[in-house]
């Protein structure tokens, strides 16, 4: 069965969510736009209650908190990976660099 794609649409601009719509239909695979409720912690808030929850291998891309959801949630994880230990924006800051949303935070001492 192939993946899905979740996208959590409300952190990005609507061109990079096209872009990546755009990327998995050249490549058959589904995408769709969800908006999280921040600090949502159960991923059944996460869709739409009109839409069916797939039932194939979910990717989501998002927050931290929507990762988390889905990682404590009962749906298809095939396509899915989690580790707490690299689940740190410092870790993703070294590794990724301007990829990633968020990429000129700092880290500072309060």
């Amino acid at each position: 069965m192939t993946p899905i794609w979740l996208v959590q649409s409300n952190l990005i601009s609507e061109d990079v969510f096209t872009s990546i719509k755009d990327s998995c239909d050249r490549q058959s695979i589904g995408c769709e736009s969800i908006k999280i409720i921040p600090f949502t912690d159960s991923p059944e808030y996460l869709f739409d209650p009109f839409k069916e929850i797939p039932k194939g291998p979910i990717i989501p891309y998002g927050s931290t908190s929507m990762i988390k959801a889905f990682a404590r949630s009962k749906f298809n994880k095939t396509g899915f990976f989690f580790n707490t230990d690299n689940l740190k924006t410092s870790v993703w800051i070294d590794k990724l660099g301007s990829a990633i949303l968020n990429n000129d935070s700092r880290f500072m001492t309060l």
